[in-house]
C-alpha cells in the first residue's frame, strides 16, 4: 500500500514532528489532524514555499495508511507524467490508472499549479477533480499559487465551502539555512568563480573590431541590469571563451553579495548531484534536493544542453525548467552558440516566450586564448 501511495519518500512527514511556530500553523495542524481522523470532502492548503503544506498533507496520508486505508499521493506534474506514460505502459492501461485515481479512497495532489499548462494537462486534471468533486470523495490539494491563478473550472470547485475546507497558511519558510548551505556547498560552483565580477570583465581587447567591442559592452550592460533586479530569465549565447560564464558568475556574485542564495552549476554536475541522492549514505533525499533546487531564489545553469542527456535526465531538466517557468523564478542560462536547436519543443516553447525570456548574443573572439587586455 505504501508503494502504491507514492509516500515512501515522505515517510518522515508525521504529525509528531511537525513544528507549530505560530497561530496560522496551529490552525492548519488542527485542521489536518481532524481531517486525518475523519476525512470528508476536500482539504485545501494554500501558502508560500516552505510553510508546511506538503508536510501536513503527507502526514495525513501516512496516518491513513497506518490505519489500513488506501491513499495516493502525487505532485501535480508527476501525476500527469504517470498518466502520459500509461499510454505505452505494460503494467496498466491509461483507463485503469485514471479509474484508480478517480476512485481511490484518499487522493492527495501536491503543488497544484506547477503542472505544464497544456490543454491536455488542464483537461485531465479537470476531469479527475470534477469526478471527485461530484462524488464528494476525500481529496487533499496543496498549492503556493493564488486562487485566481488556477484554471477557472478547478478554481470554482475549490471555492465551494460546502465541499472544501480552505486552510490558508501565512507562515514563514521553515526550510533551514543548513539545507541551503549544504546545497550551495555540494552543488554550486560559485566559489570557483569569485574573481568573475562585472569590474573584472574586460571588453576592450587588442584587435577587436567595433562590432565585437560593442557586443561585449552591450552584453555586460544587459547582465548588469539583470543583476540590479533579477526578474525573468536571461540567456547568454555565444561561442567558446567569449565571456558567457564570466557574466553569469558576475550576476551571481553581485546578487549573493546582497544576501540572496545563488547556485551556479553545469548540466552534467546538476545531474550528478541529483543521482547522488540515491546513494545509501545520502543526507538529502532526491525529493528534497529536487524541490529545493526548483525553488532556489537564483539558479544559473551554465553550458545548458540536453542533447547528450539521458531520457531520465532530460525529463528532470524539463520538470525543473517548467516549474521555474510557471513560477517565473529568476534563472540565467549560458548556451554555446549553435546548440539552441538541440532542445526539443517543450524547452523551445518556454525559451521563446519573450514575456519572460531575454536573449543576449555575444559576438567576440575566444578570450581564453588571450592574456593581455587593452
Amino acid at each position: 500500500m505504501r508503494k502504491l501511495s507514492n509516500l515512501d519518500a515522505y515517510a518522515r512527514y508525521r504529525f509528531d514532528n511537525f513544528e507549530v511556530s505560530d497561530s496560522t500553523l496551529q490552525v492548519a495542524y488542527n485542521e489536518a489532524t481532524d481531517y486525518a481522523q475523519h476525512p470528508k470532502g476536500w482539504l485545501f492548503f494554500q501558502g508560500g514555499y516552505g510553510t508546511g503544506k506538503t508536510h501536513l498533507a503527507a502526514a495525513i496520508g501516512n496516518y491513513r495508511l497506518q490505519q489500513g486505508h488506501p491513499v495516493i499521493f502525487a505532485t501535480a506534474p508527476d501525476l500527469l507524467d504517470h498518466l502520459r506514460s500509461s499510454y505505452t505502459a505494460h503494467e496498466y492501461t491509461y483507463d485503469e490508472l485514471f479509474e484508480k485515481l478517480r476512485n481511490i479512497e484518499l487522493l492527495i495532489i501536491d503543488d497544484l499549479g506547477t503542472e505544464s499548462p497544456t490543454e491536455w494537462a488542464l483537461e485531465k486534471l479537470y476531469q479527475l477533480l470534477n469526478h471527485r468533486y461530484v462524488t464528494r470523495q476525500p481529496t487533499i490539494i496543496t498549492t503556493n499559487h493564488a486562487l485566481d491563478d488556477l484554471e477557472g473550472r478547478i478554481r470554482s470547485r475549490l471555492m465551494d465551502r460546502q465541499v472544501v475546507r480552505q486552510v490558508p497558511i501565512n507562515a514563514a519558510d521553515h526550510r533551514s539555512d543548513l539545507t541551503v548551505h549544504q546545497m550551495r556547498t555540494e552543488l554550486s560552483n560559485m566559489r570557483h568563480y569569485a574573481s568573475m565580477t562585472f569590474h573584472s570583465f574586460q571588453w576592450r581587447y587588442p584587435r577587436l573590431n567595433p562590432q565585437e567591442s560593442k557586443s561585449l559592452h552591450e552584453a555586460r550592460e544587459r547582465a548588469y541590469q539583470f543583476a540590479q533586479g533579477p526578474r525573468g530569465w536571461l540567456f547568454l549565447h555565444g561561442g567558446h571563451g567569449v565571456g558567457k560564464t564570466h557574466l553569469a558568475a558576475a550576476i551571481g556574485n553581485h546578487i549573493q553579495g546582497q544576501g540572496v542564495p545563488t547556485i551556479l552549476v553545469s548540466t552534467p554536475d546538476l545531474m550528478d548531484y541529483l543521482r547522488a541522492s540515491f546513494e545509501q549514505n545520502a543526507q538529502l533525499s532526491f525529493d528534497r534536493r529536487f524541490s529545493e533546487l526548483k525553488q532556489f531564489p537564483l539558479l544559473i545553469l551554465d553550458d545548458f544542453r540536453t542533447s547528450t542527456a539521458s531520457a531520465w535526465a532530460k525529463e528532470k531538466l524539463y520538470q525543473l525548467i517548467d516549474y521555474r517557468y510557471i513560477a517565473q523564478l529568476p534563472t540565467v542560462f549560458t548556451l554555446l552558440e549553435g546548440t539552441t536547436q538541440e532542445h526539443d519543443d517543450r524547452f523551445e516553447a518556454r525559451f521563446k516566450d519573450h514575456r519572460l525570456c531575454s536573449h543576449v548574443i555575444i559576438r567576440g573572439p575566444n578570450f581564453l586564448m588571450r592574456t593581455k587586455p587593452d
